[in-house]
């Protein structure tokens, strides 16, 4: 299960791979850009086809140029490259020139990188530029940067600091939150360990939190009324989490892979569960609130341990493996006057032996749940 949620959310932010490069200048391989006129930084693939050979890559202090030259033609350094330093493990430091502007996805992933300063030229960094950089401890994002990824930070145990220049009008980092929040929407966008949510934020934004294994806990304030996608995937060390009462949306995959989350509670303000949301959690009770209509697919799947779910009257539709393999349901509580007005998936309780679990509806809806052909597979039905 947890290869499956690893997958489904890294083929989301793999960038398409680029197996060559076009030049080398005192062992800096380069890529050249559309513009004719500028390269940007790659790495060295070796013998193609054959995988990269992580071992022929950059190691010790490596200084890019503003501008190389190549074949009598002058190129400026306008780039580092997606994946260009990724596993670098014997890279000790970097120093980038003020003309580059972006830093791709996977460029600095999983190196020893103990710190890097980043020149106030950079408009753009893309997701996972920094991920599971162990050793980094603090970094500053100049004030020239207009746009980030997603999991700059993930996995980067040892993160401390995160400080957004005070001149971005883009992002900031208020209240010493250690994390990088678009101003103008007030969404938290990427975090570290040492993240806390200020309560101005109104948004968690996609993947903010994933994949934080370390992490015990989180508070959540009242201000926020959206958690992304992805927010907390595989955080698998929380037990229980305070969802705030002003909360509509919880996206898809949200707390997916949270294997210890044990509890969690659905205010009365939800609107909105993702597929996927607590897929392959721990949970023991599930009570899904009035505002909400519609489960979506595997919202609950592999939830082994859930034992009783309460479904409002507003629900109208449950999807595909909404309960997936839960295999300690053994009540569900269903408030829907009239069963068949409501769109159950025929896998809805896939994995589940439902001829033994007692199914709770309204006491004047017993005879049509009875008959239903949707719910035919629950013998033991009582009015409540």
């Amino acid at each position: 299960m947890k290869l499956y949620l690893k997958l489904l959310f890294l083929l989301a932010l793999l960038p398409q791979a680029t197996w060559a490069y076009d030049f080398e200048n005192d062992n800096i391989f380069y890529n050249k850009l559309k513009d004719g006129k500028s390269v940007e930084v790659t790495f060295n693939h070796g013998p193609s086809p054959g995988p990269r050979n992580y071992s022929t890559d950059y190691k010790g202090d490596v200084v890019i140029p503003a501008s190389v030259t190549h074949n009598g033609k002058n190129y400026m350094v306008t780039a580092i490259g997606n994946v260009a330093f990724d596993k670098c493990v014997e890279l000790r430091s970097i120093s980038i020139p003020n003309t580059v502007t972006t830093i791709g996805t996977a460029a600095f992933r999983s190196t020893a990188l103990k710190q890097i300063d980043l020149p106030n030229s950079i408009t753009s960094i893309h997701s996972e530029a920094f991920y599971s950089c162990s050793n980094m401890e603090e970094i500053v994002i100049p004030s020239s940067v207009a746009e980030v990824g997603t999991q700059l930070f993930g996995a980067c145990k040892n993160m401390k600091s995160i400080t957004v220049d005070r001149g971005n009008p883009v992002y900031d980092s208020r209240d010493n939150c250690n994390a990088i929040i678009e101003t103008k929407t007030n969404t938290l966008i990427t975090a570290c360990m040492a993240s806390k949510i200020p309560n101005s934020v109104t948004s968690i934004g996609n993947a903010a939190f994933a994949n934080f294994h370390e992490m015990l806990s989180i508070d959540i304030p009242s201000s926020v009324t959206e958690i992304g996608d992805y927010a907390f995937i595989e955080c698998n060390n929380i037990k229980s989490v305070k969802l705030p009462d002003a909360l509509a949306r919880i996206g898809k995959s949200a707390f997916a892979g949270c294997n210890n989350l044990r509890s969690v509670n659905l205010p009365n303000t939800l609107r909105t569960i993702g597929d996927n949301a607590f897929y392959y959690c721990d949970l023991n009770e599930v009570t899904l609130p009035s505002t909400l209509t519609a489960i979506g697919d595997a919202t609950f799947g592999w939830n082994q341990k859930l034992k009783k779910v309460t479904i409002p009257s507003t629900v109208t539709s449950i999807g595909k493996n909404a309960f997936l393999n839960c295999l300690g349901l053994k009540t569900v509580k269903c408030m829907v006057n009239v069963p068949d007005s409501m769109s159950l998936h025929e896998d809805a309780f896939s994995g589940v032996d439902i001829s033994k679990a007692t199914l709770e509806v309204p006491k004047n809806a017993v005879n049509q749940y009875k008959v239903s052909q949707q719910w035919r597979g629950f013998k033991k039905i009582s009015g409540k």
